[in-house]
């Protein structure tokens, strides 16, 4: 299976027309009455395949279902894809052609979001998993900014991108830089022209050494930084380029996928190519192990223990979206 990335957002809510921290604020559970958990759960059932659908960018979105994981704690399982360009869908090992795409077709992938929204605090948490075929959280947390900007009428909501990346990036050490491209032609000698779908090129520094910390802002500010560790000619060119990072603190490591020109900078690999996606336990638990290690390093956020243990106690509650 593909790589998997998750971003995590954090929703505050405050007084409307009031600056940031002059006015009122409001603890998600609490919005004037109602809670978060609710109007989310109801809006997300209630969307449609027209709704969710982007004809602009030409993706598909459609919510499966939303699964009541926890009694503070929501998980929305989403189709992605992309239209708009005619192909062929080829068997990886054989190589024989096993059916032809028009531009109506859109090849689709599962992702899963969560929310996490806190008996008490100020802050709810949105976390979205990515992977290459896009990420249904990122359209559906587009979709619920809208909503709640024409429907929480005195209430204003906040969203912020969260990372542990930037604290990684102060104290880690950076242990490997790769490029990942695909889509770039590759011609042999004496030979057919060959199309490859992914290519990855990997630097790593002498044995037991490690890459200067400011290469990181490099990477983030120059898209061709990336190419010239790997030993790329900056001019090539390719349908897509993904940059990761590996970052190595003590007995420790991540790997974090970087985005330049503009917020979020840091996405958390969830896992490498080959390997099975999370399961649906896995990936709460995940999402609980990252934002309680972004509270401790960067204290951007008030972590109460008492969420995690909200986590264990499942629901188990399944709202079908079969019939949108």
């Amino acid at each position: 299976m593909a790589r998997r990335v998750l971003t995590i957002h954090e929703l505050t809510f405050r007084e409307k027309g009031k600056r940031e921290g002059a006015g009122r604020e409001f603890a998600p559970s609490d919005l004037l009455g109602d809670d978060l958990l609710e109007l989310f759960y109801t809006w997300v059932a209630g969307l449609t395949k027209s709704d969710t659908t982007d004809p602009s960018t030409h993706t598909w979105v459609t919510v499966n279902n939303v699964f009541k994981y926890a009694s503070r704690v929501l998980v929305v399982e989403t189709s992605v894809g992309t239209s708009g360009e005619s192909g062929e869908v080829v068997d990886s090992e054989t190589g024989l052609t096993e059916f032809q795409l028009s531009s109506r077709h859109a090849p689709t992938g599962i992702t899963r979001t969560v929310l996490l929204v806190p008996e008490r605090g100020r802050s709810a948490f949105l976390m979205s998993e990515g992977s290459r075929r896009g990420s249904g959280g990122s359209r559906i947390r587009q979709l619920f900014v809208k909503h709640s900007t024409e429907n929480l009428g005195l209430i204003k909501m906040d969203c912020h991108t969260v990372s542990e990346g930037e604290a990684w990036a102060e104290h880690a050490k950076l242990k490997e830089v790769e490029l990942r491209v695909e889509g770039r032609p590759v011609d042999v000698a004496d030979g057919p022209n060959i199309q490859v779908g992914v290519i990855s090129h990997v630097a790593r520094p002498p044995r037991r050494g490690f890459f200067p910390r400011d290469l990181i802002g490099q990477l983030i500010r120059d898209k061709d930084a990336a190419k010239r560790v790997v030993g790329l000619p900056t001019e090539a060119t390719a349908d897509r380029e993904d940059v990761y990072i590996t970052l190595v603190e003590g007995q420790r490591q991540k790997k974090f996928l970087l985005d330049g020109g503009g917020a979020p900078s840091f996405r958390l690999v969830l896992n490498e190519d080959g390997s099975e996606p999370l399961s649906r336990s896995e990936i709460v638990a995940k999402c609980v192990e990252q934002l309680s290690e972004i509270a401790g390093r960067t204290g951007k956020i008030e972590w109460d223990p008492r969420w995690g243990k909200q986590l264990k106690e499942k629901r188990g509650e399944n709202f079908s979206m079969a019939h949108s």
